[in-house]
Formats: C-alpha cells, sequence, structure tokens
C-alpha cells in the first residue's frame, strides 16, 4: 500500500513539472523576444526622429565669477558721456522701494536684473536703470545715494562641457559675443525663455548666436546594432552661462551681470539635424 501510494505521488509530480516547464519556458522566451524588439525600435526611433528635450539634472555648485559688484561709487567722478543711458547698481533688497520710488520721480524705468548666487546670499539684487542722459543731476544722485556706475559695453559667454567616461569623451569650448546690453540681453533671453523641457531654447538659441560652437562639442557615433546610420551626440553636455559688465571696475576689471550653470541628460539626434531649428 504504501509502495502505490508512493508510485501514485511520483506520478502527479512528474505529470505537473511537465505542464509548468513549457509555459515558464515560452514565457522566458517572450520576455527575451519583447526586450530584443524594444531594443530595436528605441534605438532606430532615437536615429531618425528628435528625442524629448532633456530633463534638467541636479545642478553641482559653482562659484560666479569676481568682481560681481560694481566699486564704490560717490558720484565725484569723470563726467559721464552723454551718450550713455545705461546705469547698473547692486543695492540691499530693502532698499528696492527707495530706488523704484526714486526713479518713478525721474520717468526713469528700472530693471531688477536677472541675479546670480552670489547676490542671492548676500541679499542684494542687481539693477539696471534707463536715464535721460540730459539730466545731469539725477544721474549724479543716482550714482552718489546708490553707488550706479554706467553700464557700457557688455560680453556674454557660453562654456559647454561634454563628457562621458565610458565613450572616452570630456571637451570643453567657449565662445562669446561683445556688445551692447540690449543685444546681449536679448540673446541671455532667449536662452532662458525655456532652457530645460519640451521646447527647449537653449541649444537653438546657442546654434544661432554662437554659430559652430556646438559643432564642436559634438561627437559623431555609428548607430547600434549595424543599422547603418549616425548620430550626433552630445555626451551630458553643462552649459555655462555668464554675462559681464567690461571695465567698471577699471581696465579689465569686470563686473559679473549674470552667472548660471545648466545640466543635461546625453542628447542625440540624426546626424542631418539641424541644431537652429
Amino acid at each position: 500500500m504504501r509502495k502505490n501510494n508512493l508510485m501514485v505521488l511520483c506520478l502527479v509530480v512528474f505529470v505537473l513539472f511537465f505542464s509548468v516547464s513549457p509555459s515558464f519556458a515560452k514565457a522566458k522566451d517572450d520576455k527575451a523576444d519583447f526586450m530584443k524588439t524594444q531594443a530595436l525600435m528605441g534605438d532606430k526611433a532615437g536615429e531618425d526622429a528628435e528625442e524629448p528635450a532633456p530633463a534638467p539634472e541636479a545642478p553641482a555648485p559653482t562659484a560666479p565669477s569676481a568682481p560681481s559688484i560694481p566699486a564704490p561709487d560717490n558720484g565725484d567722478n569723470a563726467p559721464v558721456p552723454d551718450n550713455i543711458k545705461l546705469f547698473y547698481c547692486v543695492i540691499a533688497k530693502d532698499q528696492a522701494t527707495n530706488l523704484e520710488a526714486f526713479c518713478n520721480k525721474y520717468n526713469a524705468p528700472i530693471l531688477v536684473y536677472r541675479t546670480f548666487n552670489q547676490l542671492v546670499v548676500l541679499k542684494r539684487v542687481g539693477v539696471v536703470v534707463t536715464v535721460n542722459p540730459k539730466d545731469k543731476y539725477f544721474i549724479s544722485k543716482l550714482r552718489k545715494d546708490f553707488n550706479a556706475k554706467p553700464l557700457k559695453d557688455v560680453s556674454l559667454r557660453v562654456k559647454i562641457n561634454v563628457s562621458s567616461a565610458i565613450h572616452g569623451v570630456n571637451v570643453t569650448k567657449e565662445d562669446f559675443v561683445a556688445g551692447d546690453f540690449g543685444g546681449c540681453d536679448e540673446i541671455l533671453a532667449k536662452m532662458l525663455k525655456t532652457p530645460y523641457g519640451g521646447g527647449c531654447t537653449m541649444f537653438k538659441t546657442i546654434a544661432k548666436s554662437f554659430p559652430g560652437l556646438l559643432d564642436k562639442v559634438t561627437v559623431k557615433e555609428k548607430e547600434y546594432l549595424g543599422l547603418g546610420k549616425t548620430r550626433k551626440i552630445l555626451y551630458n553636455p553643462s552649459v555655462t552661462i555668464e554675462m559681464l559688465a567690461l571695465n567698471m571696475n577699471g581696465k579689465g576689471k569686470n563686473v559679473t551681470l549674470y552667472h548660471n550653470d545648466f545640466f543635461y541628460s546625453t542628447i542625440k539626434h540624426a546626424a542631418n539635424y539641424n541644431w537652429n531649428k
């Protein structure tokens, strides 16, 4: 009796094993096939279509360039040329109301300018004031009471680094434009309009305003799986933007109006992709 029971038990186990094994093997095969298909479709789609705009990664802390604040101006310096229409000053946040009231009294528009880390820590703001060059009294008060200084030539610098330890890539290139504040500020505003996500304006504006800069850090690489196409790749690009008011504190002593870093995941496009579009 005991021998018969043992035989029945072995038979049940034998039947269960063969009934489960095929389905388990099929599940493994299906998963493997799915992964292969997903890899093929994913790489092929990434070659021909623009990838979604990169999502931001956590930025590493960086120190802005110094000097970042205009040196004190008591208003007794050399006369300001009649063609100067802009002044820049850095004031404590609690002074902003006083400056605004003073400028409104003389119909002088003010712009609380894009500040950067150092000014935020110091609880200060940078302010650009548009003046009437003929109003010498207003200008002298602005210089004496708020340490405002003439805002003349400006430069906008963009530095891009791409890096990948796996692919042995580490390249840094930079370029700059110099001119009046309005022109440089217009470029900066376009870059910052949508720096991340859908409709990212950062790289399109860089391509238009700094021709050839992106090409210098772009790596061209054959697509995997032998599909015979080439992609242009920016490996983990970081973009540093800095706007300087040139010679504001004396010859060669610039003042930082804006400084920031932007970090992106790797960006891939087809080889014929136009950064300008």
